[in-house]
């Protein structure tokens, strides 16, 4: 990817950074539980790997953050100035908000890099149904010249189209990243 930002790169460099701690660890400490009997072990070496990767789930939005971005540059052929890093994960608000030149041009985009919850009867969880719904929600109210609803799991790509694709206005695209 060759339109990568300083902060971006930064950013990449810390979750690099938090993985190879994780490797470290392991050759180090290992994680074979020696007791499954023993709760205080095993809570010990999961709470270990959970400071070692830091939040994972804004880590993997981080990155999917990227791969939308990728997507929109090379094969949506956008073009803009856009550095990813500068949204916090998490925070509230479109994953992907970008007003290339003019309002009229804006492109928006939601990601989620979530796993179905139901995979064996092929739909997502209760709680995953109403997150995706807030997020159609955001997507069909707002104003754009551009819509993306991103997922990086092939299943729940597959269980949208199936099942949900309905509740997203006909100019939202939908897209399985990375692509």
């Amino acid at each position: 990817m060759n339109s990568i930002k300083d902060n971006e790169l930064n950013y990449l460099n810390q979750i690099v950074g938090r993985i190879n701690s994780l490797s470290k660890y392991i050759i180090d400490r290992g994680l074979v539980i020696n007791d499954v009997q023993d709760p205080k072990e095993i809570f010990a070496k999961v709470s270990d790997i959970k400071r070692l990767l830091g939040n994972n789930n804004n880590n993997l939005s981080f990155i999917a953050c990227l791969f939308a971005k990728q997507y929109l540059l090379e094969t949506a052929k956008h073009v803009f100035d856009y550095d990813v890093a500068e949204k916090h994960q998490g925070a509230k608000g479109l994953d992907i908000d970008i007003f290339p030149n003019t309002p009229e041009k804006r492109i928006i985009g939601e990601i989620k890099t979530t796993t179905p919850y139901h995979i064996e009867k092929n739909d997502l969880g209760a709680s995953q149904r109403d997150s995706f719904r807030k997020d159609f929600k955001k997507l069909n109210s707002t104003d754009a010249a551009h819509k993306y609803f991103f997922v990086t799991d092939k299943n729940t790509y597959e269980i949208i189209l199936k099942k949900y694709k309905k509740e997203l206005d006909d100019d939202v695209k939908i897209v399985l990243l990375p692509s």
